[in-house]
């Protein structure tokens, strides 16, 4: 299995920026993108809305399914269950309490990446 680079996080109370393989990707508030490469490679471990959710996981310590759905008001239930569901595959995040009031958060796995 060929290993896919980790990507690198930057960021302050407002703006982040994901750089992978050299090719920085510039957010804003809530996944506004600001800056995107031509030459962003096609094989990320996860898309930008996964990196969203870690980022807010990083930064709260933990996020319940609620505050995603609050925060990505476009996209479906489905689609966030998928992200949710790829993070875990990836064991990049867990998920701690009774299914109603629990919460994700970040894996050992997924503290280094954020250096937590």
């Amino acid at each position: 299995m060929a290993k896919l680079p980790i990507p690198d996080f930057e960021f302050d109370d407002y703006n982040f920026s994901i750089t992978i393989n050299g090719s920085e990707v510039e957010f804003g508030e809530l996944g506004e993108v600001l800056d995107v490469p031509v030459n962003v490679p096609v094989n990320v471990p996860v898309n930008q809305r996964q990196q969203l959710i870690l980022l807010g996981i990083s930064k709260s310590g933990s996020i319940q399914m609620k505050t995603l759905r609050n925060k990505f008001r476009d996209v479906s239930d489905r689609t966030l269950k998928k992200d949710i569901e790829q993070l875990k595959r990836l064991e990049l995040i867990i998920f701690l309490g009774p299914p109603k009031t629990g919460k994700y958060v970040l894996t050992e796995k997924g503290k280094k990446i954020f250096k937590v």
